[in-house]
């Protein structure tokens, strides 16, 4: 591949990007940019690589939001289902044994 200016790293970046979209493992896509940065090294110069921690951060932290958004909004739903399932296992309970939480005689005996 021959990458001459910007217009072509991009257009190679794009394709690159794809194919790591379409494969969808996580540990491939990460060696994938550990190896490409480890090798750039000698290339990369401190702006550069100062620029490349600010947009992982960047990612890093919308990430961590939407997990927090995502685990909050599930917490919230999965007690009112827990709620409402209560609710009526406990009216399908009185309507079958009756409304009383007390002994019965024959607890009495017998202790």
């Amino acid at each position: 591949v021959k990458l001459k200016d910007v217009k072509d790293h991009l257009k190679h970046a794009r394709k690159v990007a794809q194919c790591l979209k379409s494969n969808g493992k996580v540990h491939l896509a990460a060696s994938f940019f550990k190896e490409c940065i480890q090798e750039s090294k000698d290339v990369l110069d401190d702006d550069a690589i100062t620029e490349i921690i600010k947009i992982c951060n960047v990612i890093k932290n919308e990430k961590v939001q939407a997990a927090k958004r995502k685990v909050k909004g599930q917490a919230q739903k999965s007690k009112k289902k827990d709620k409402v399932a209560e609710k009526q296992a406990k009216k399908m309970a009185v309507e079958l044994y009756g409304n009383n939480d007390q002994f019965d005689d024959y607890d009495d005996y017998g202790a």
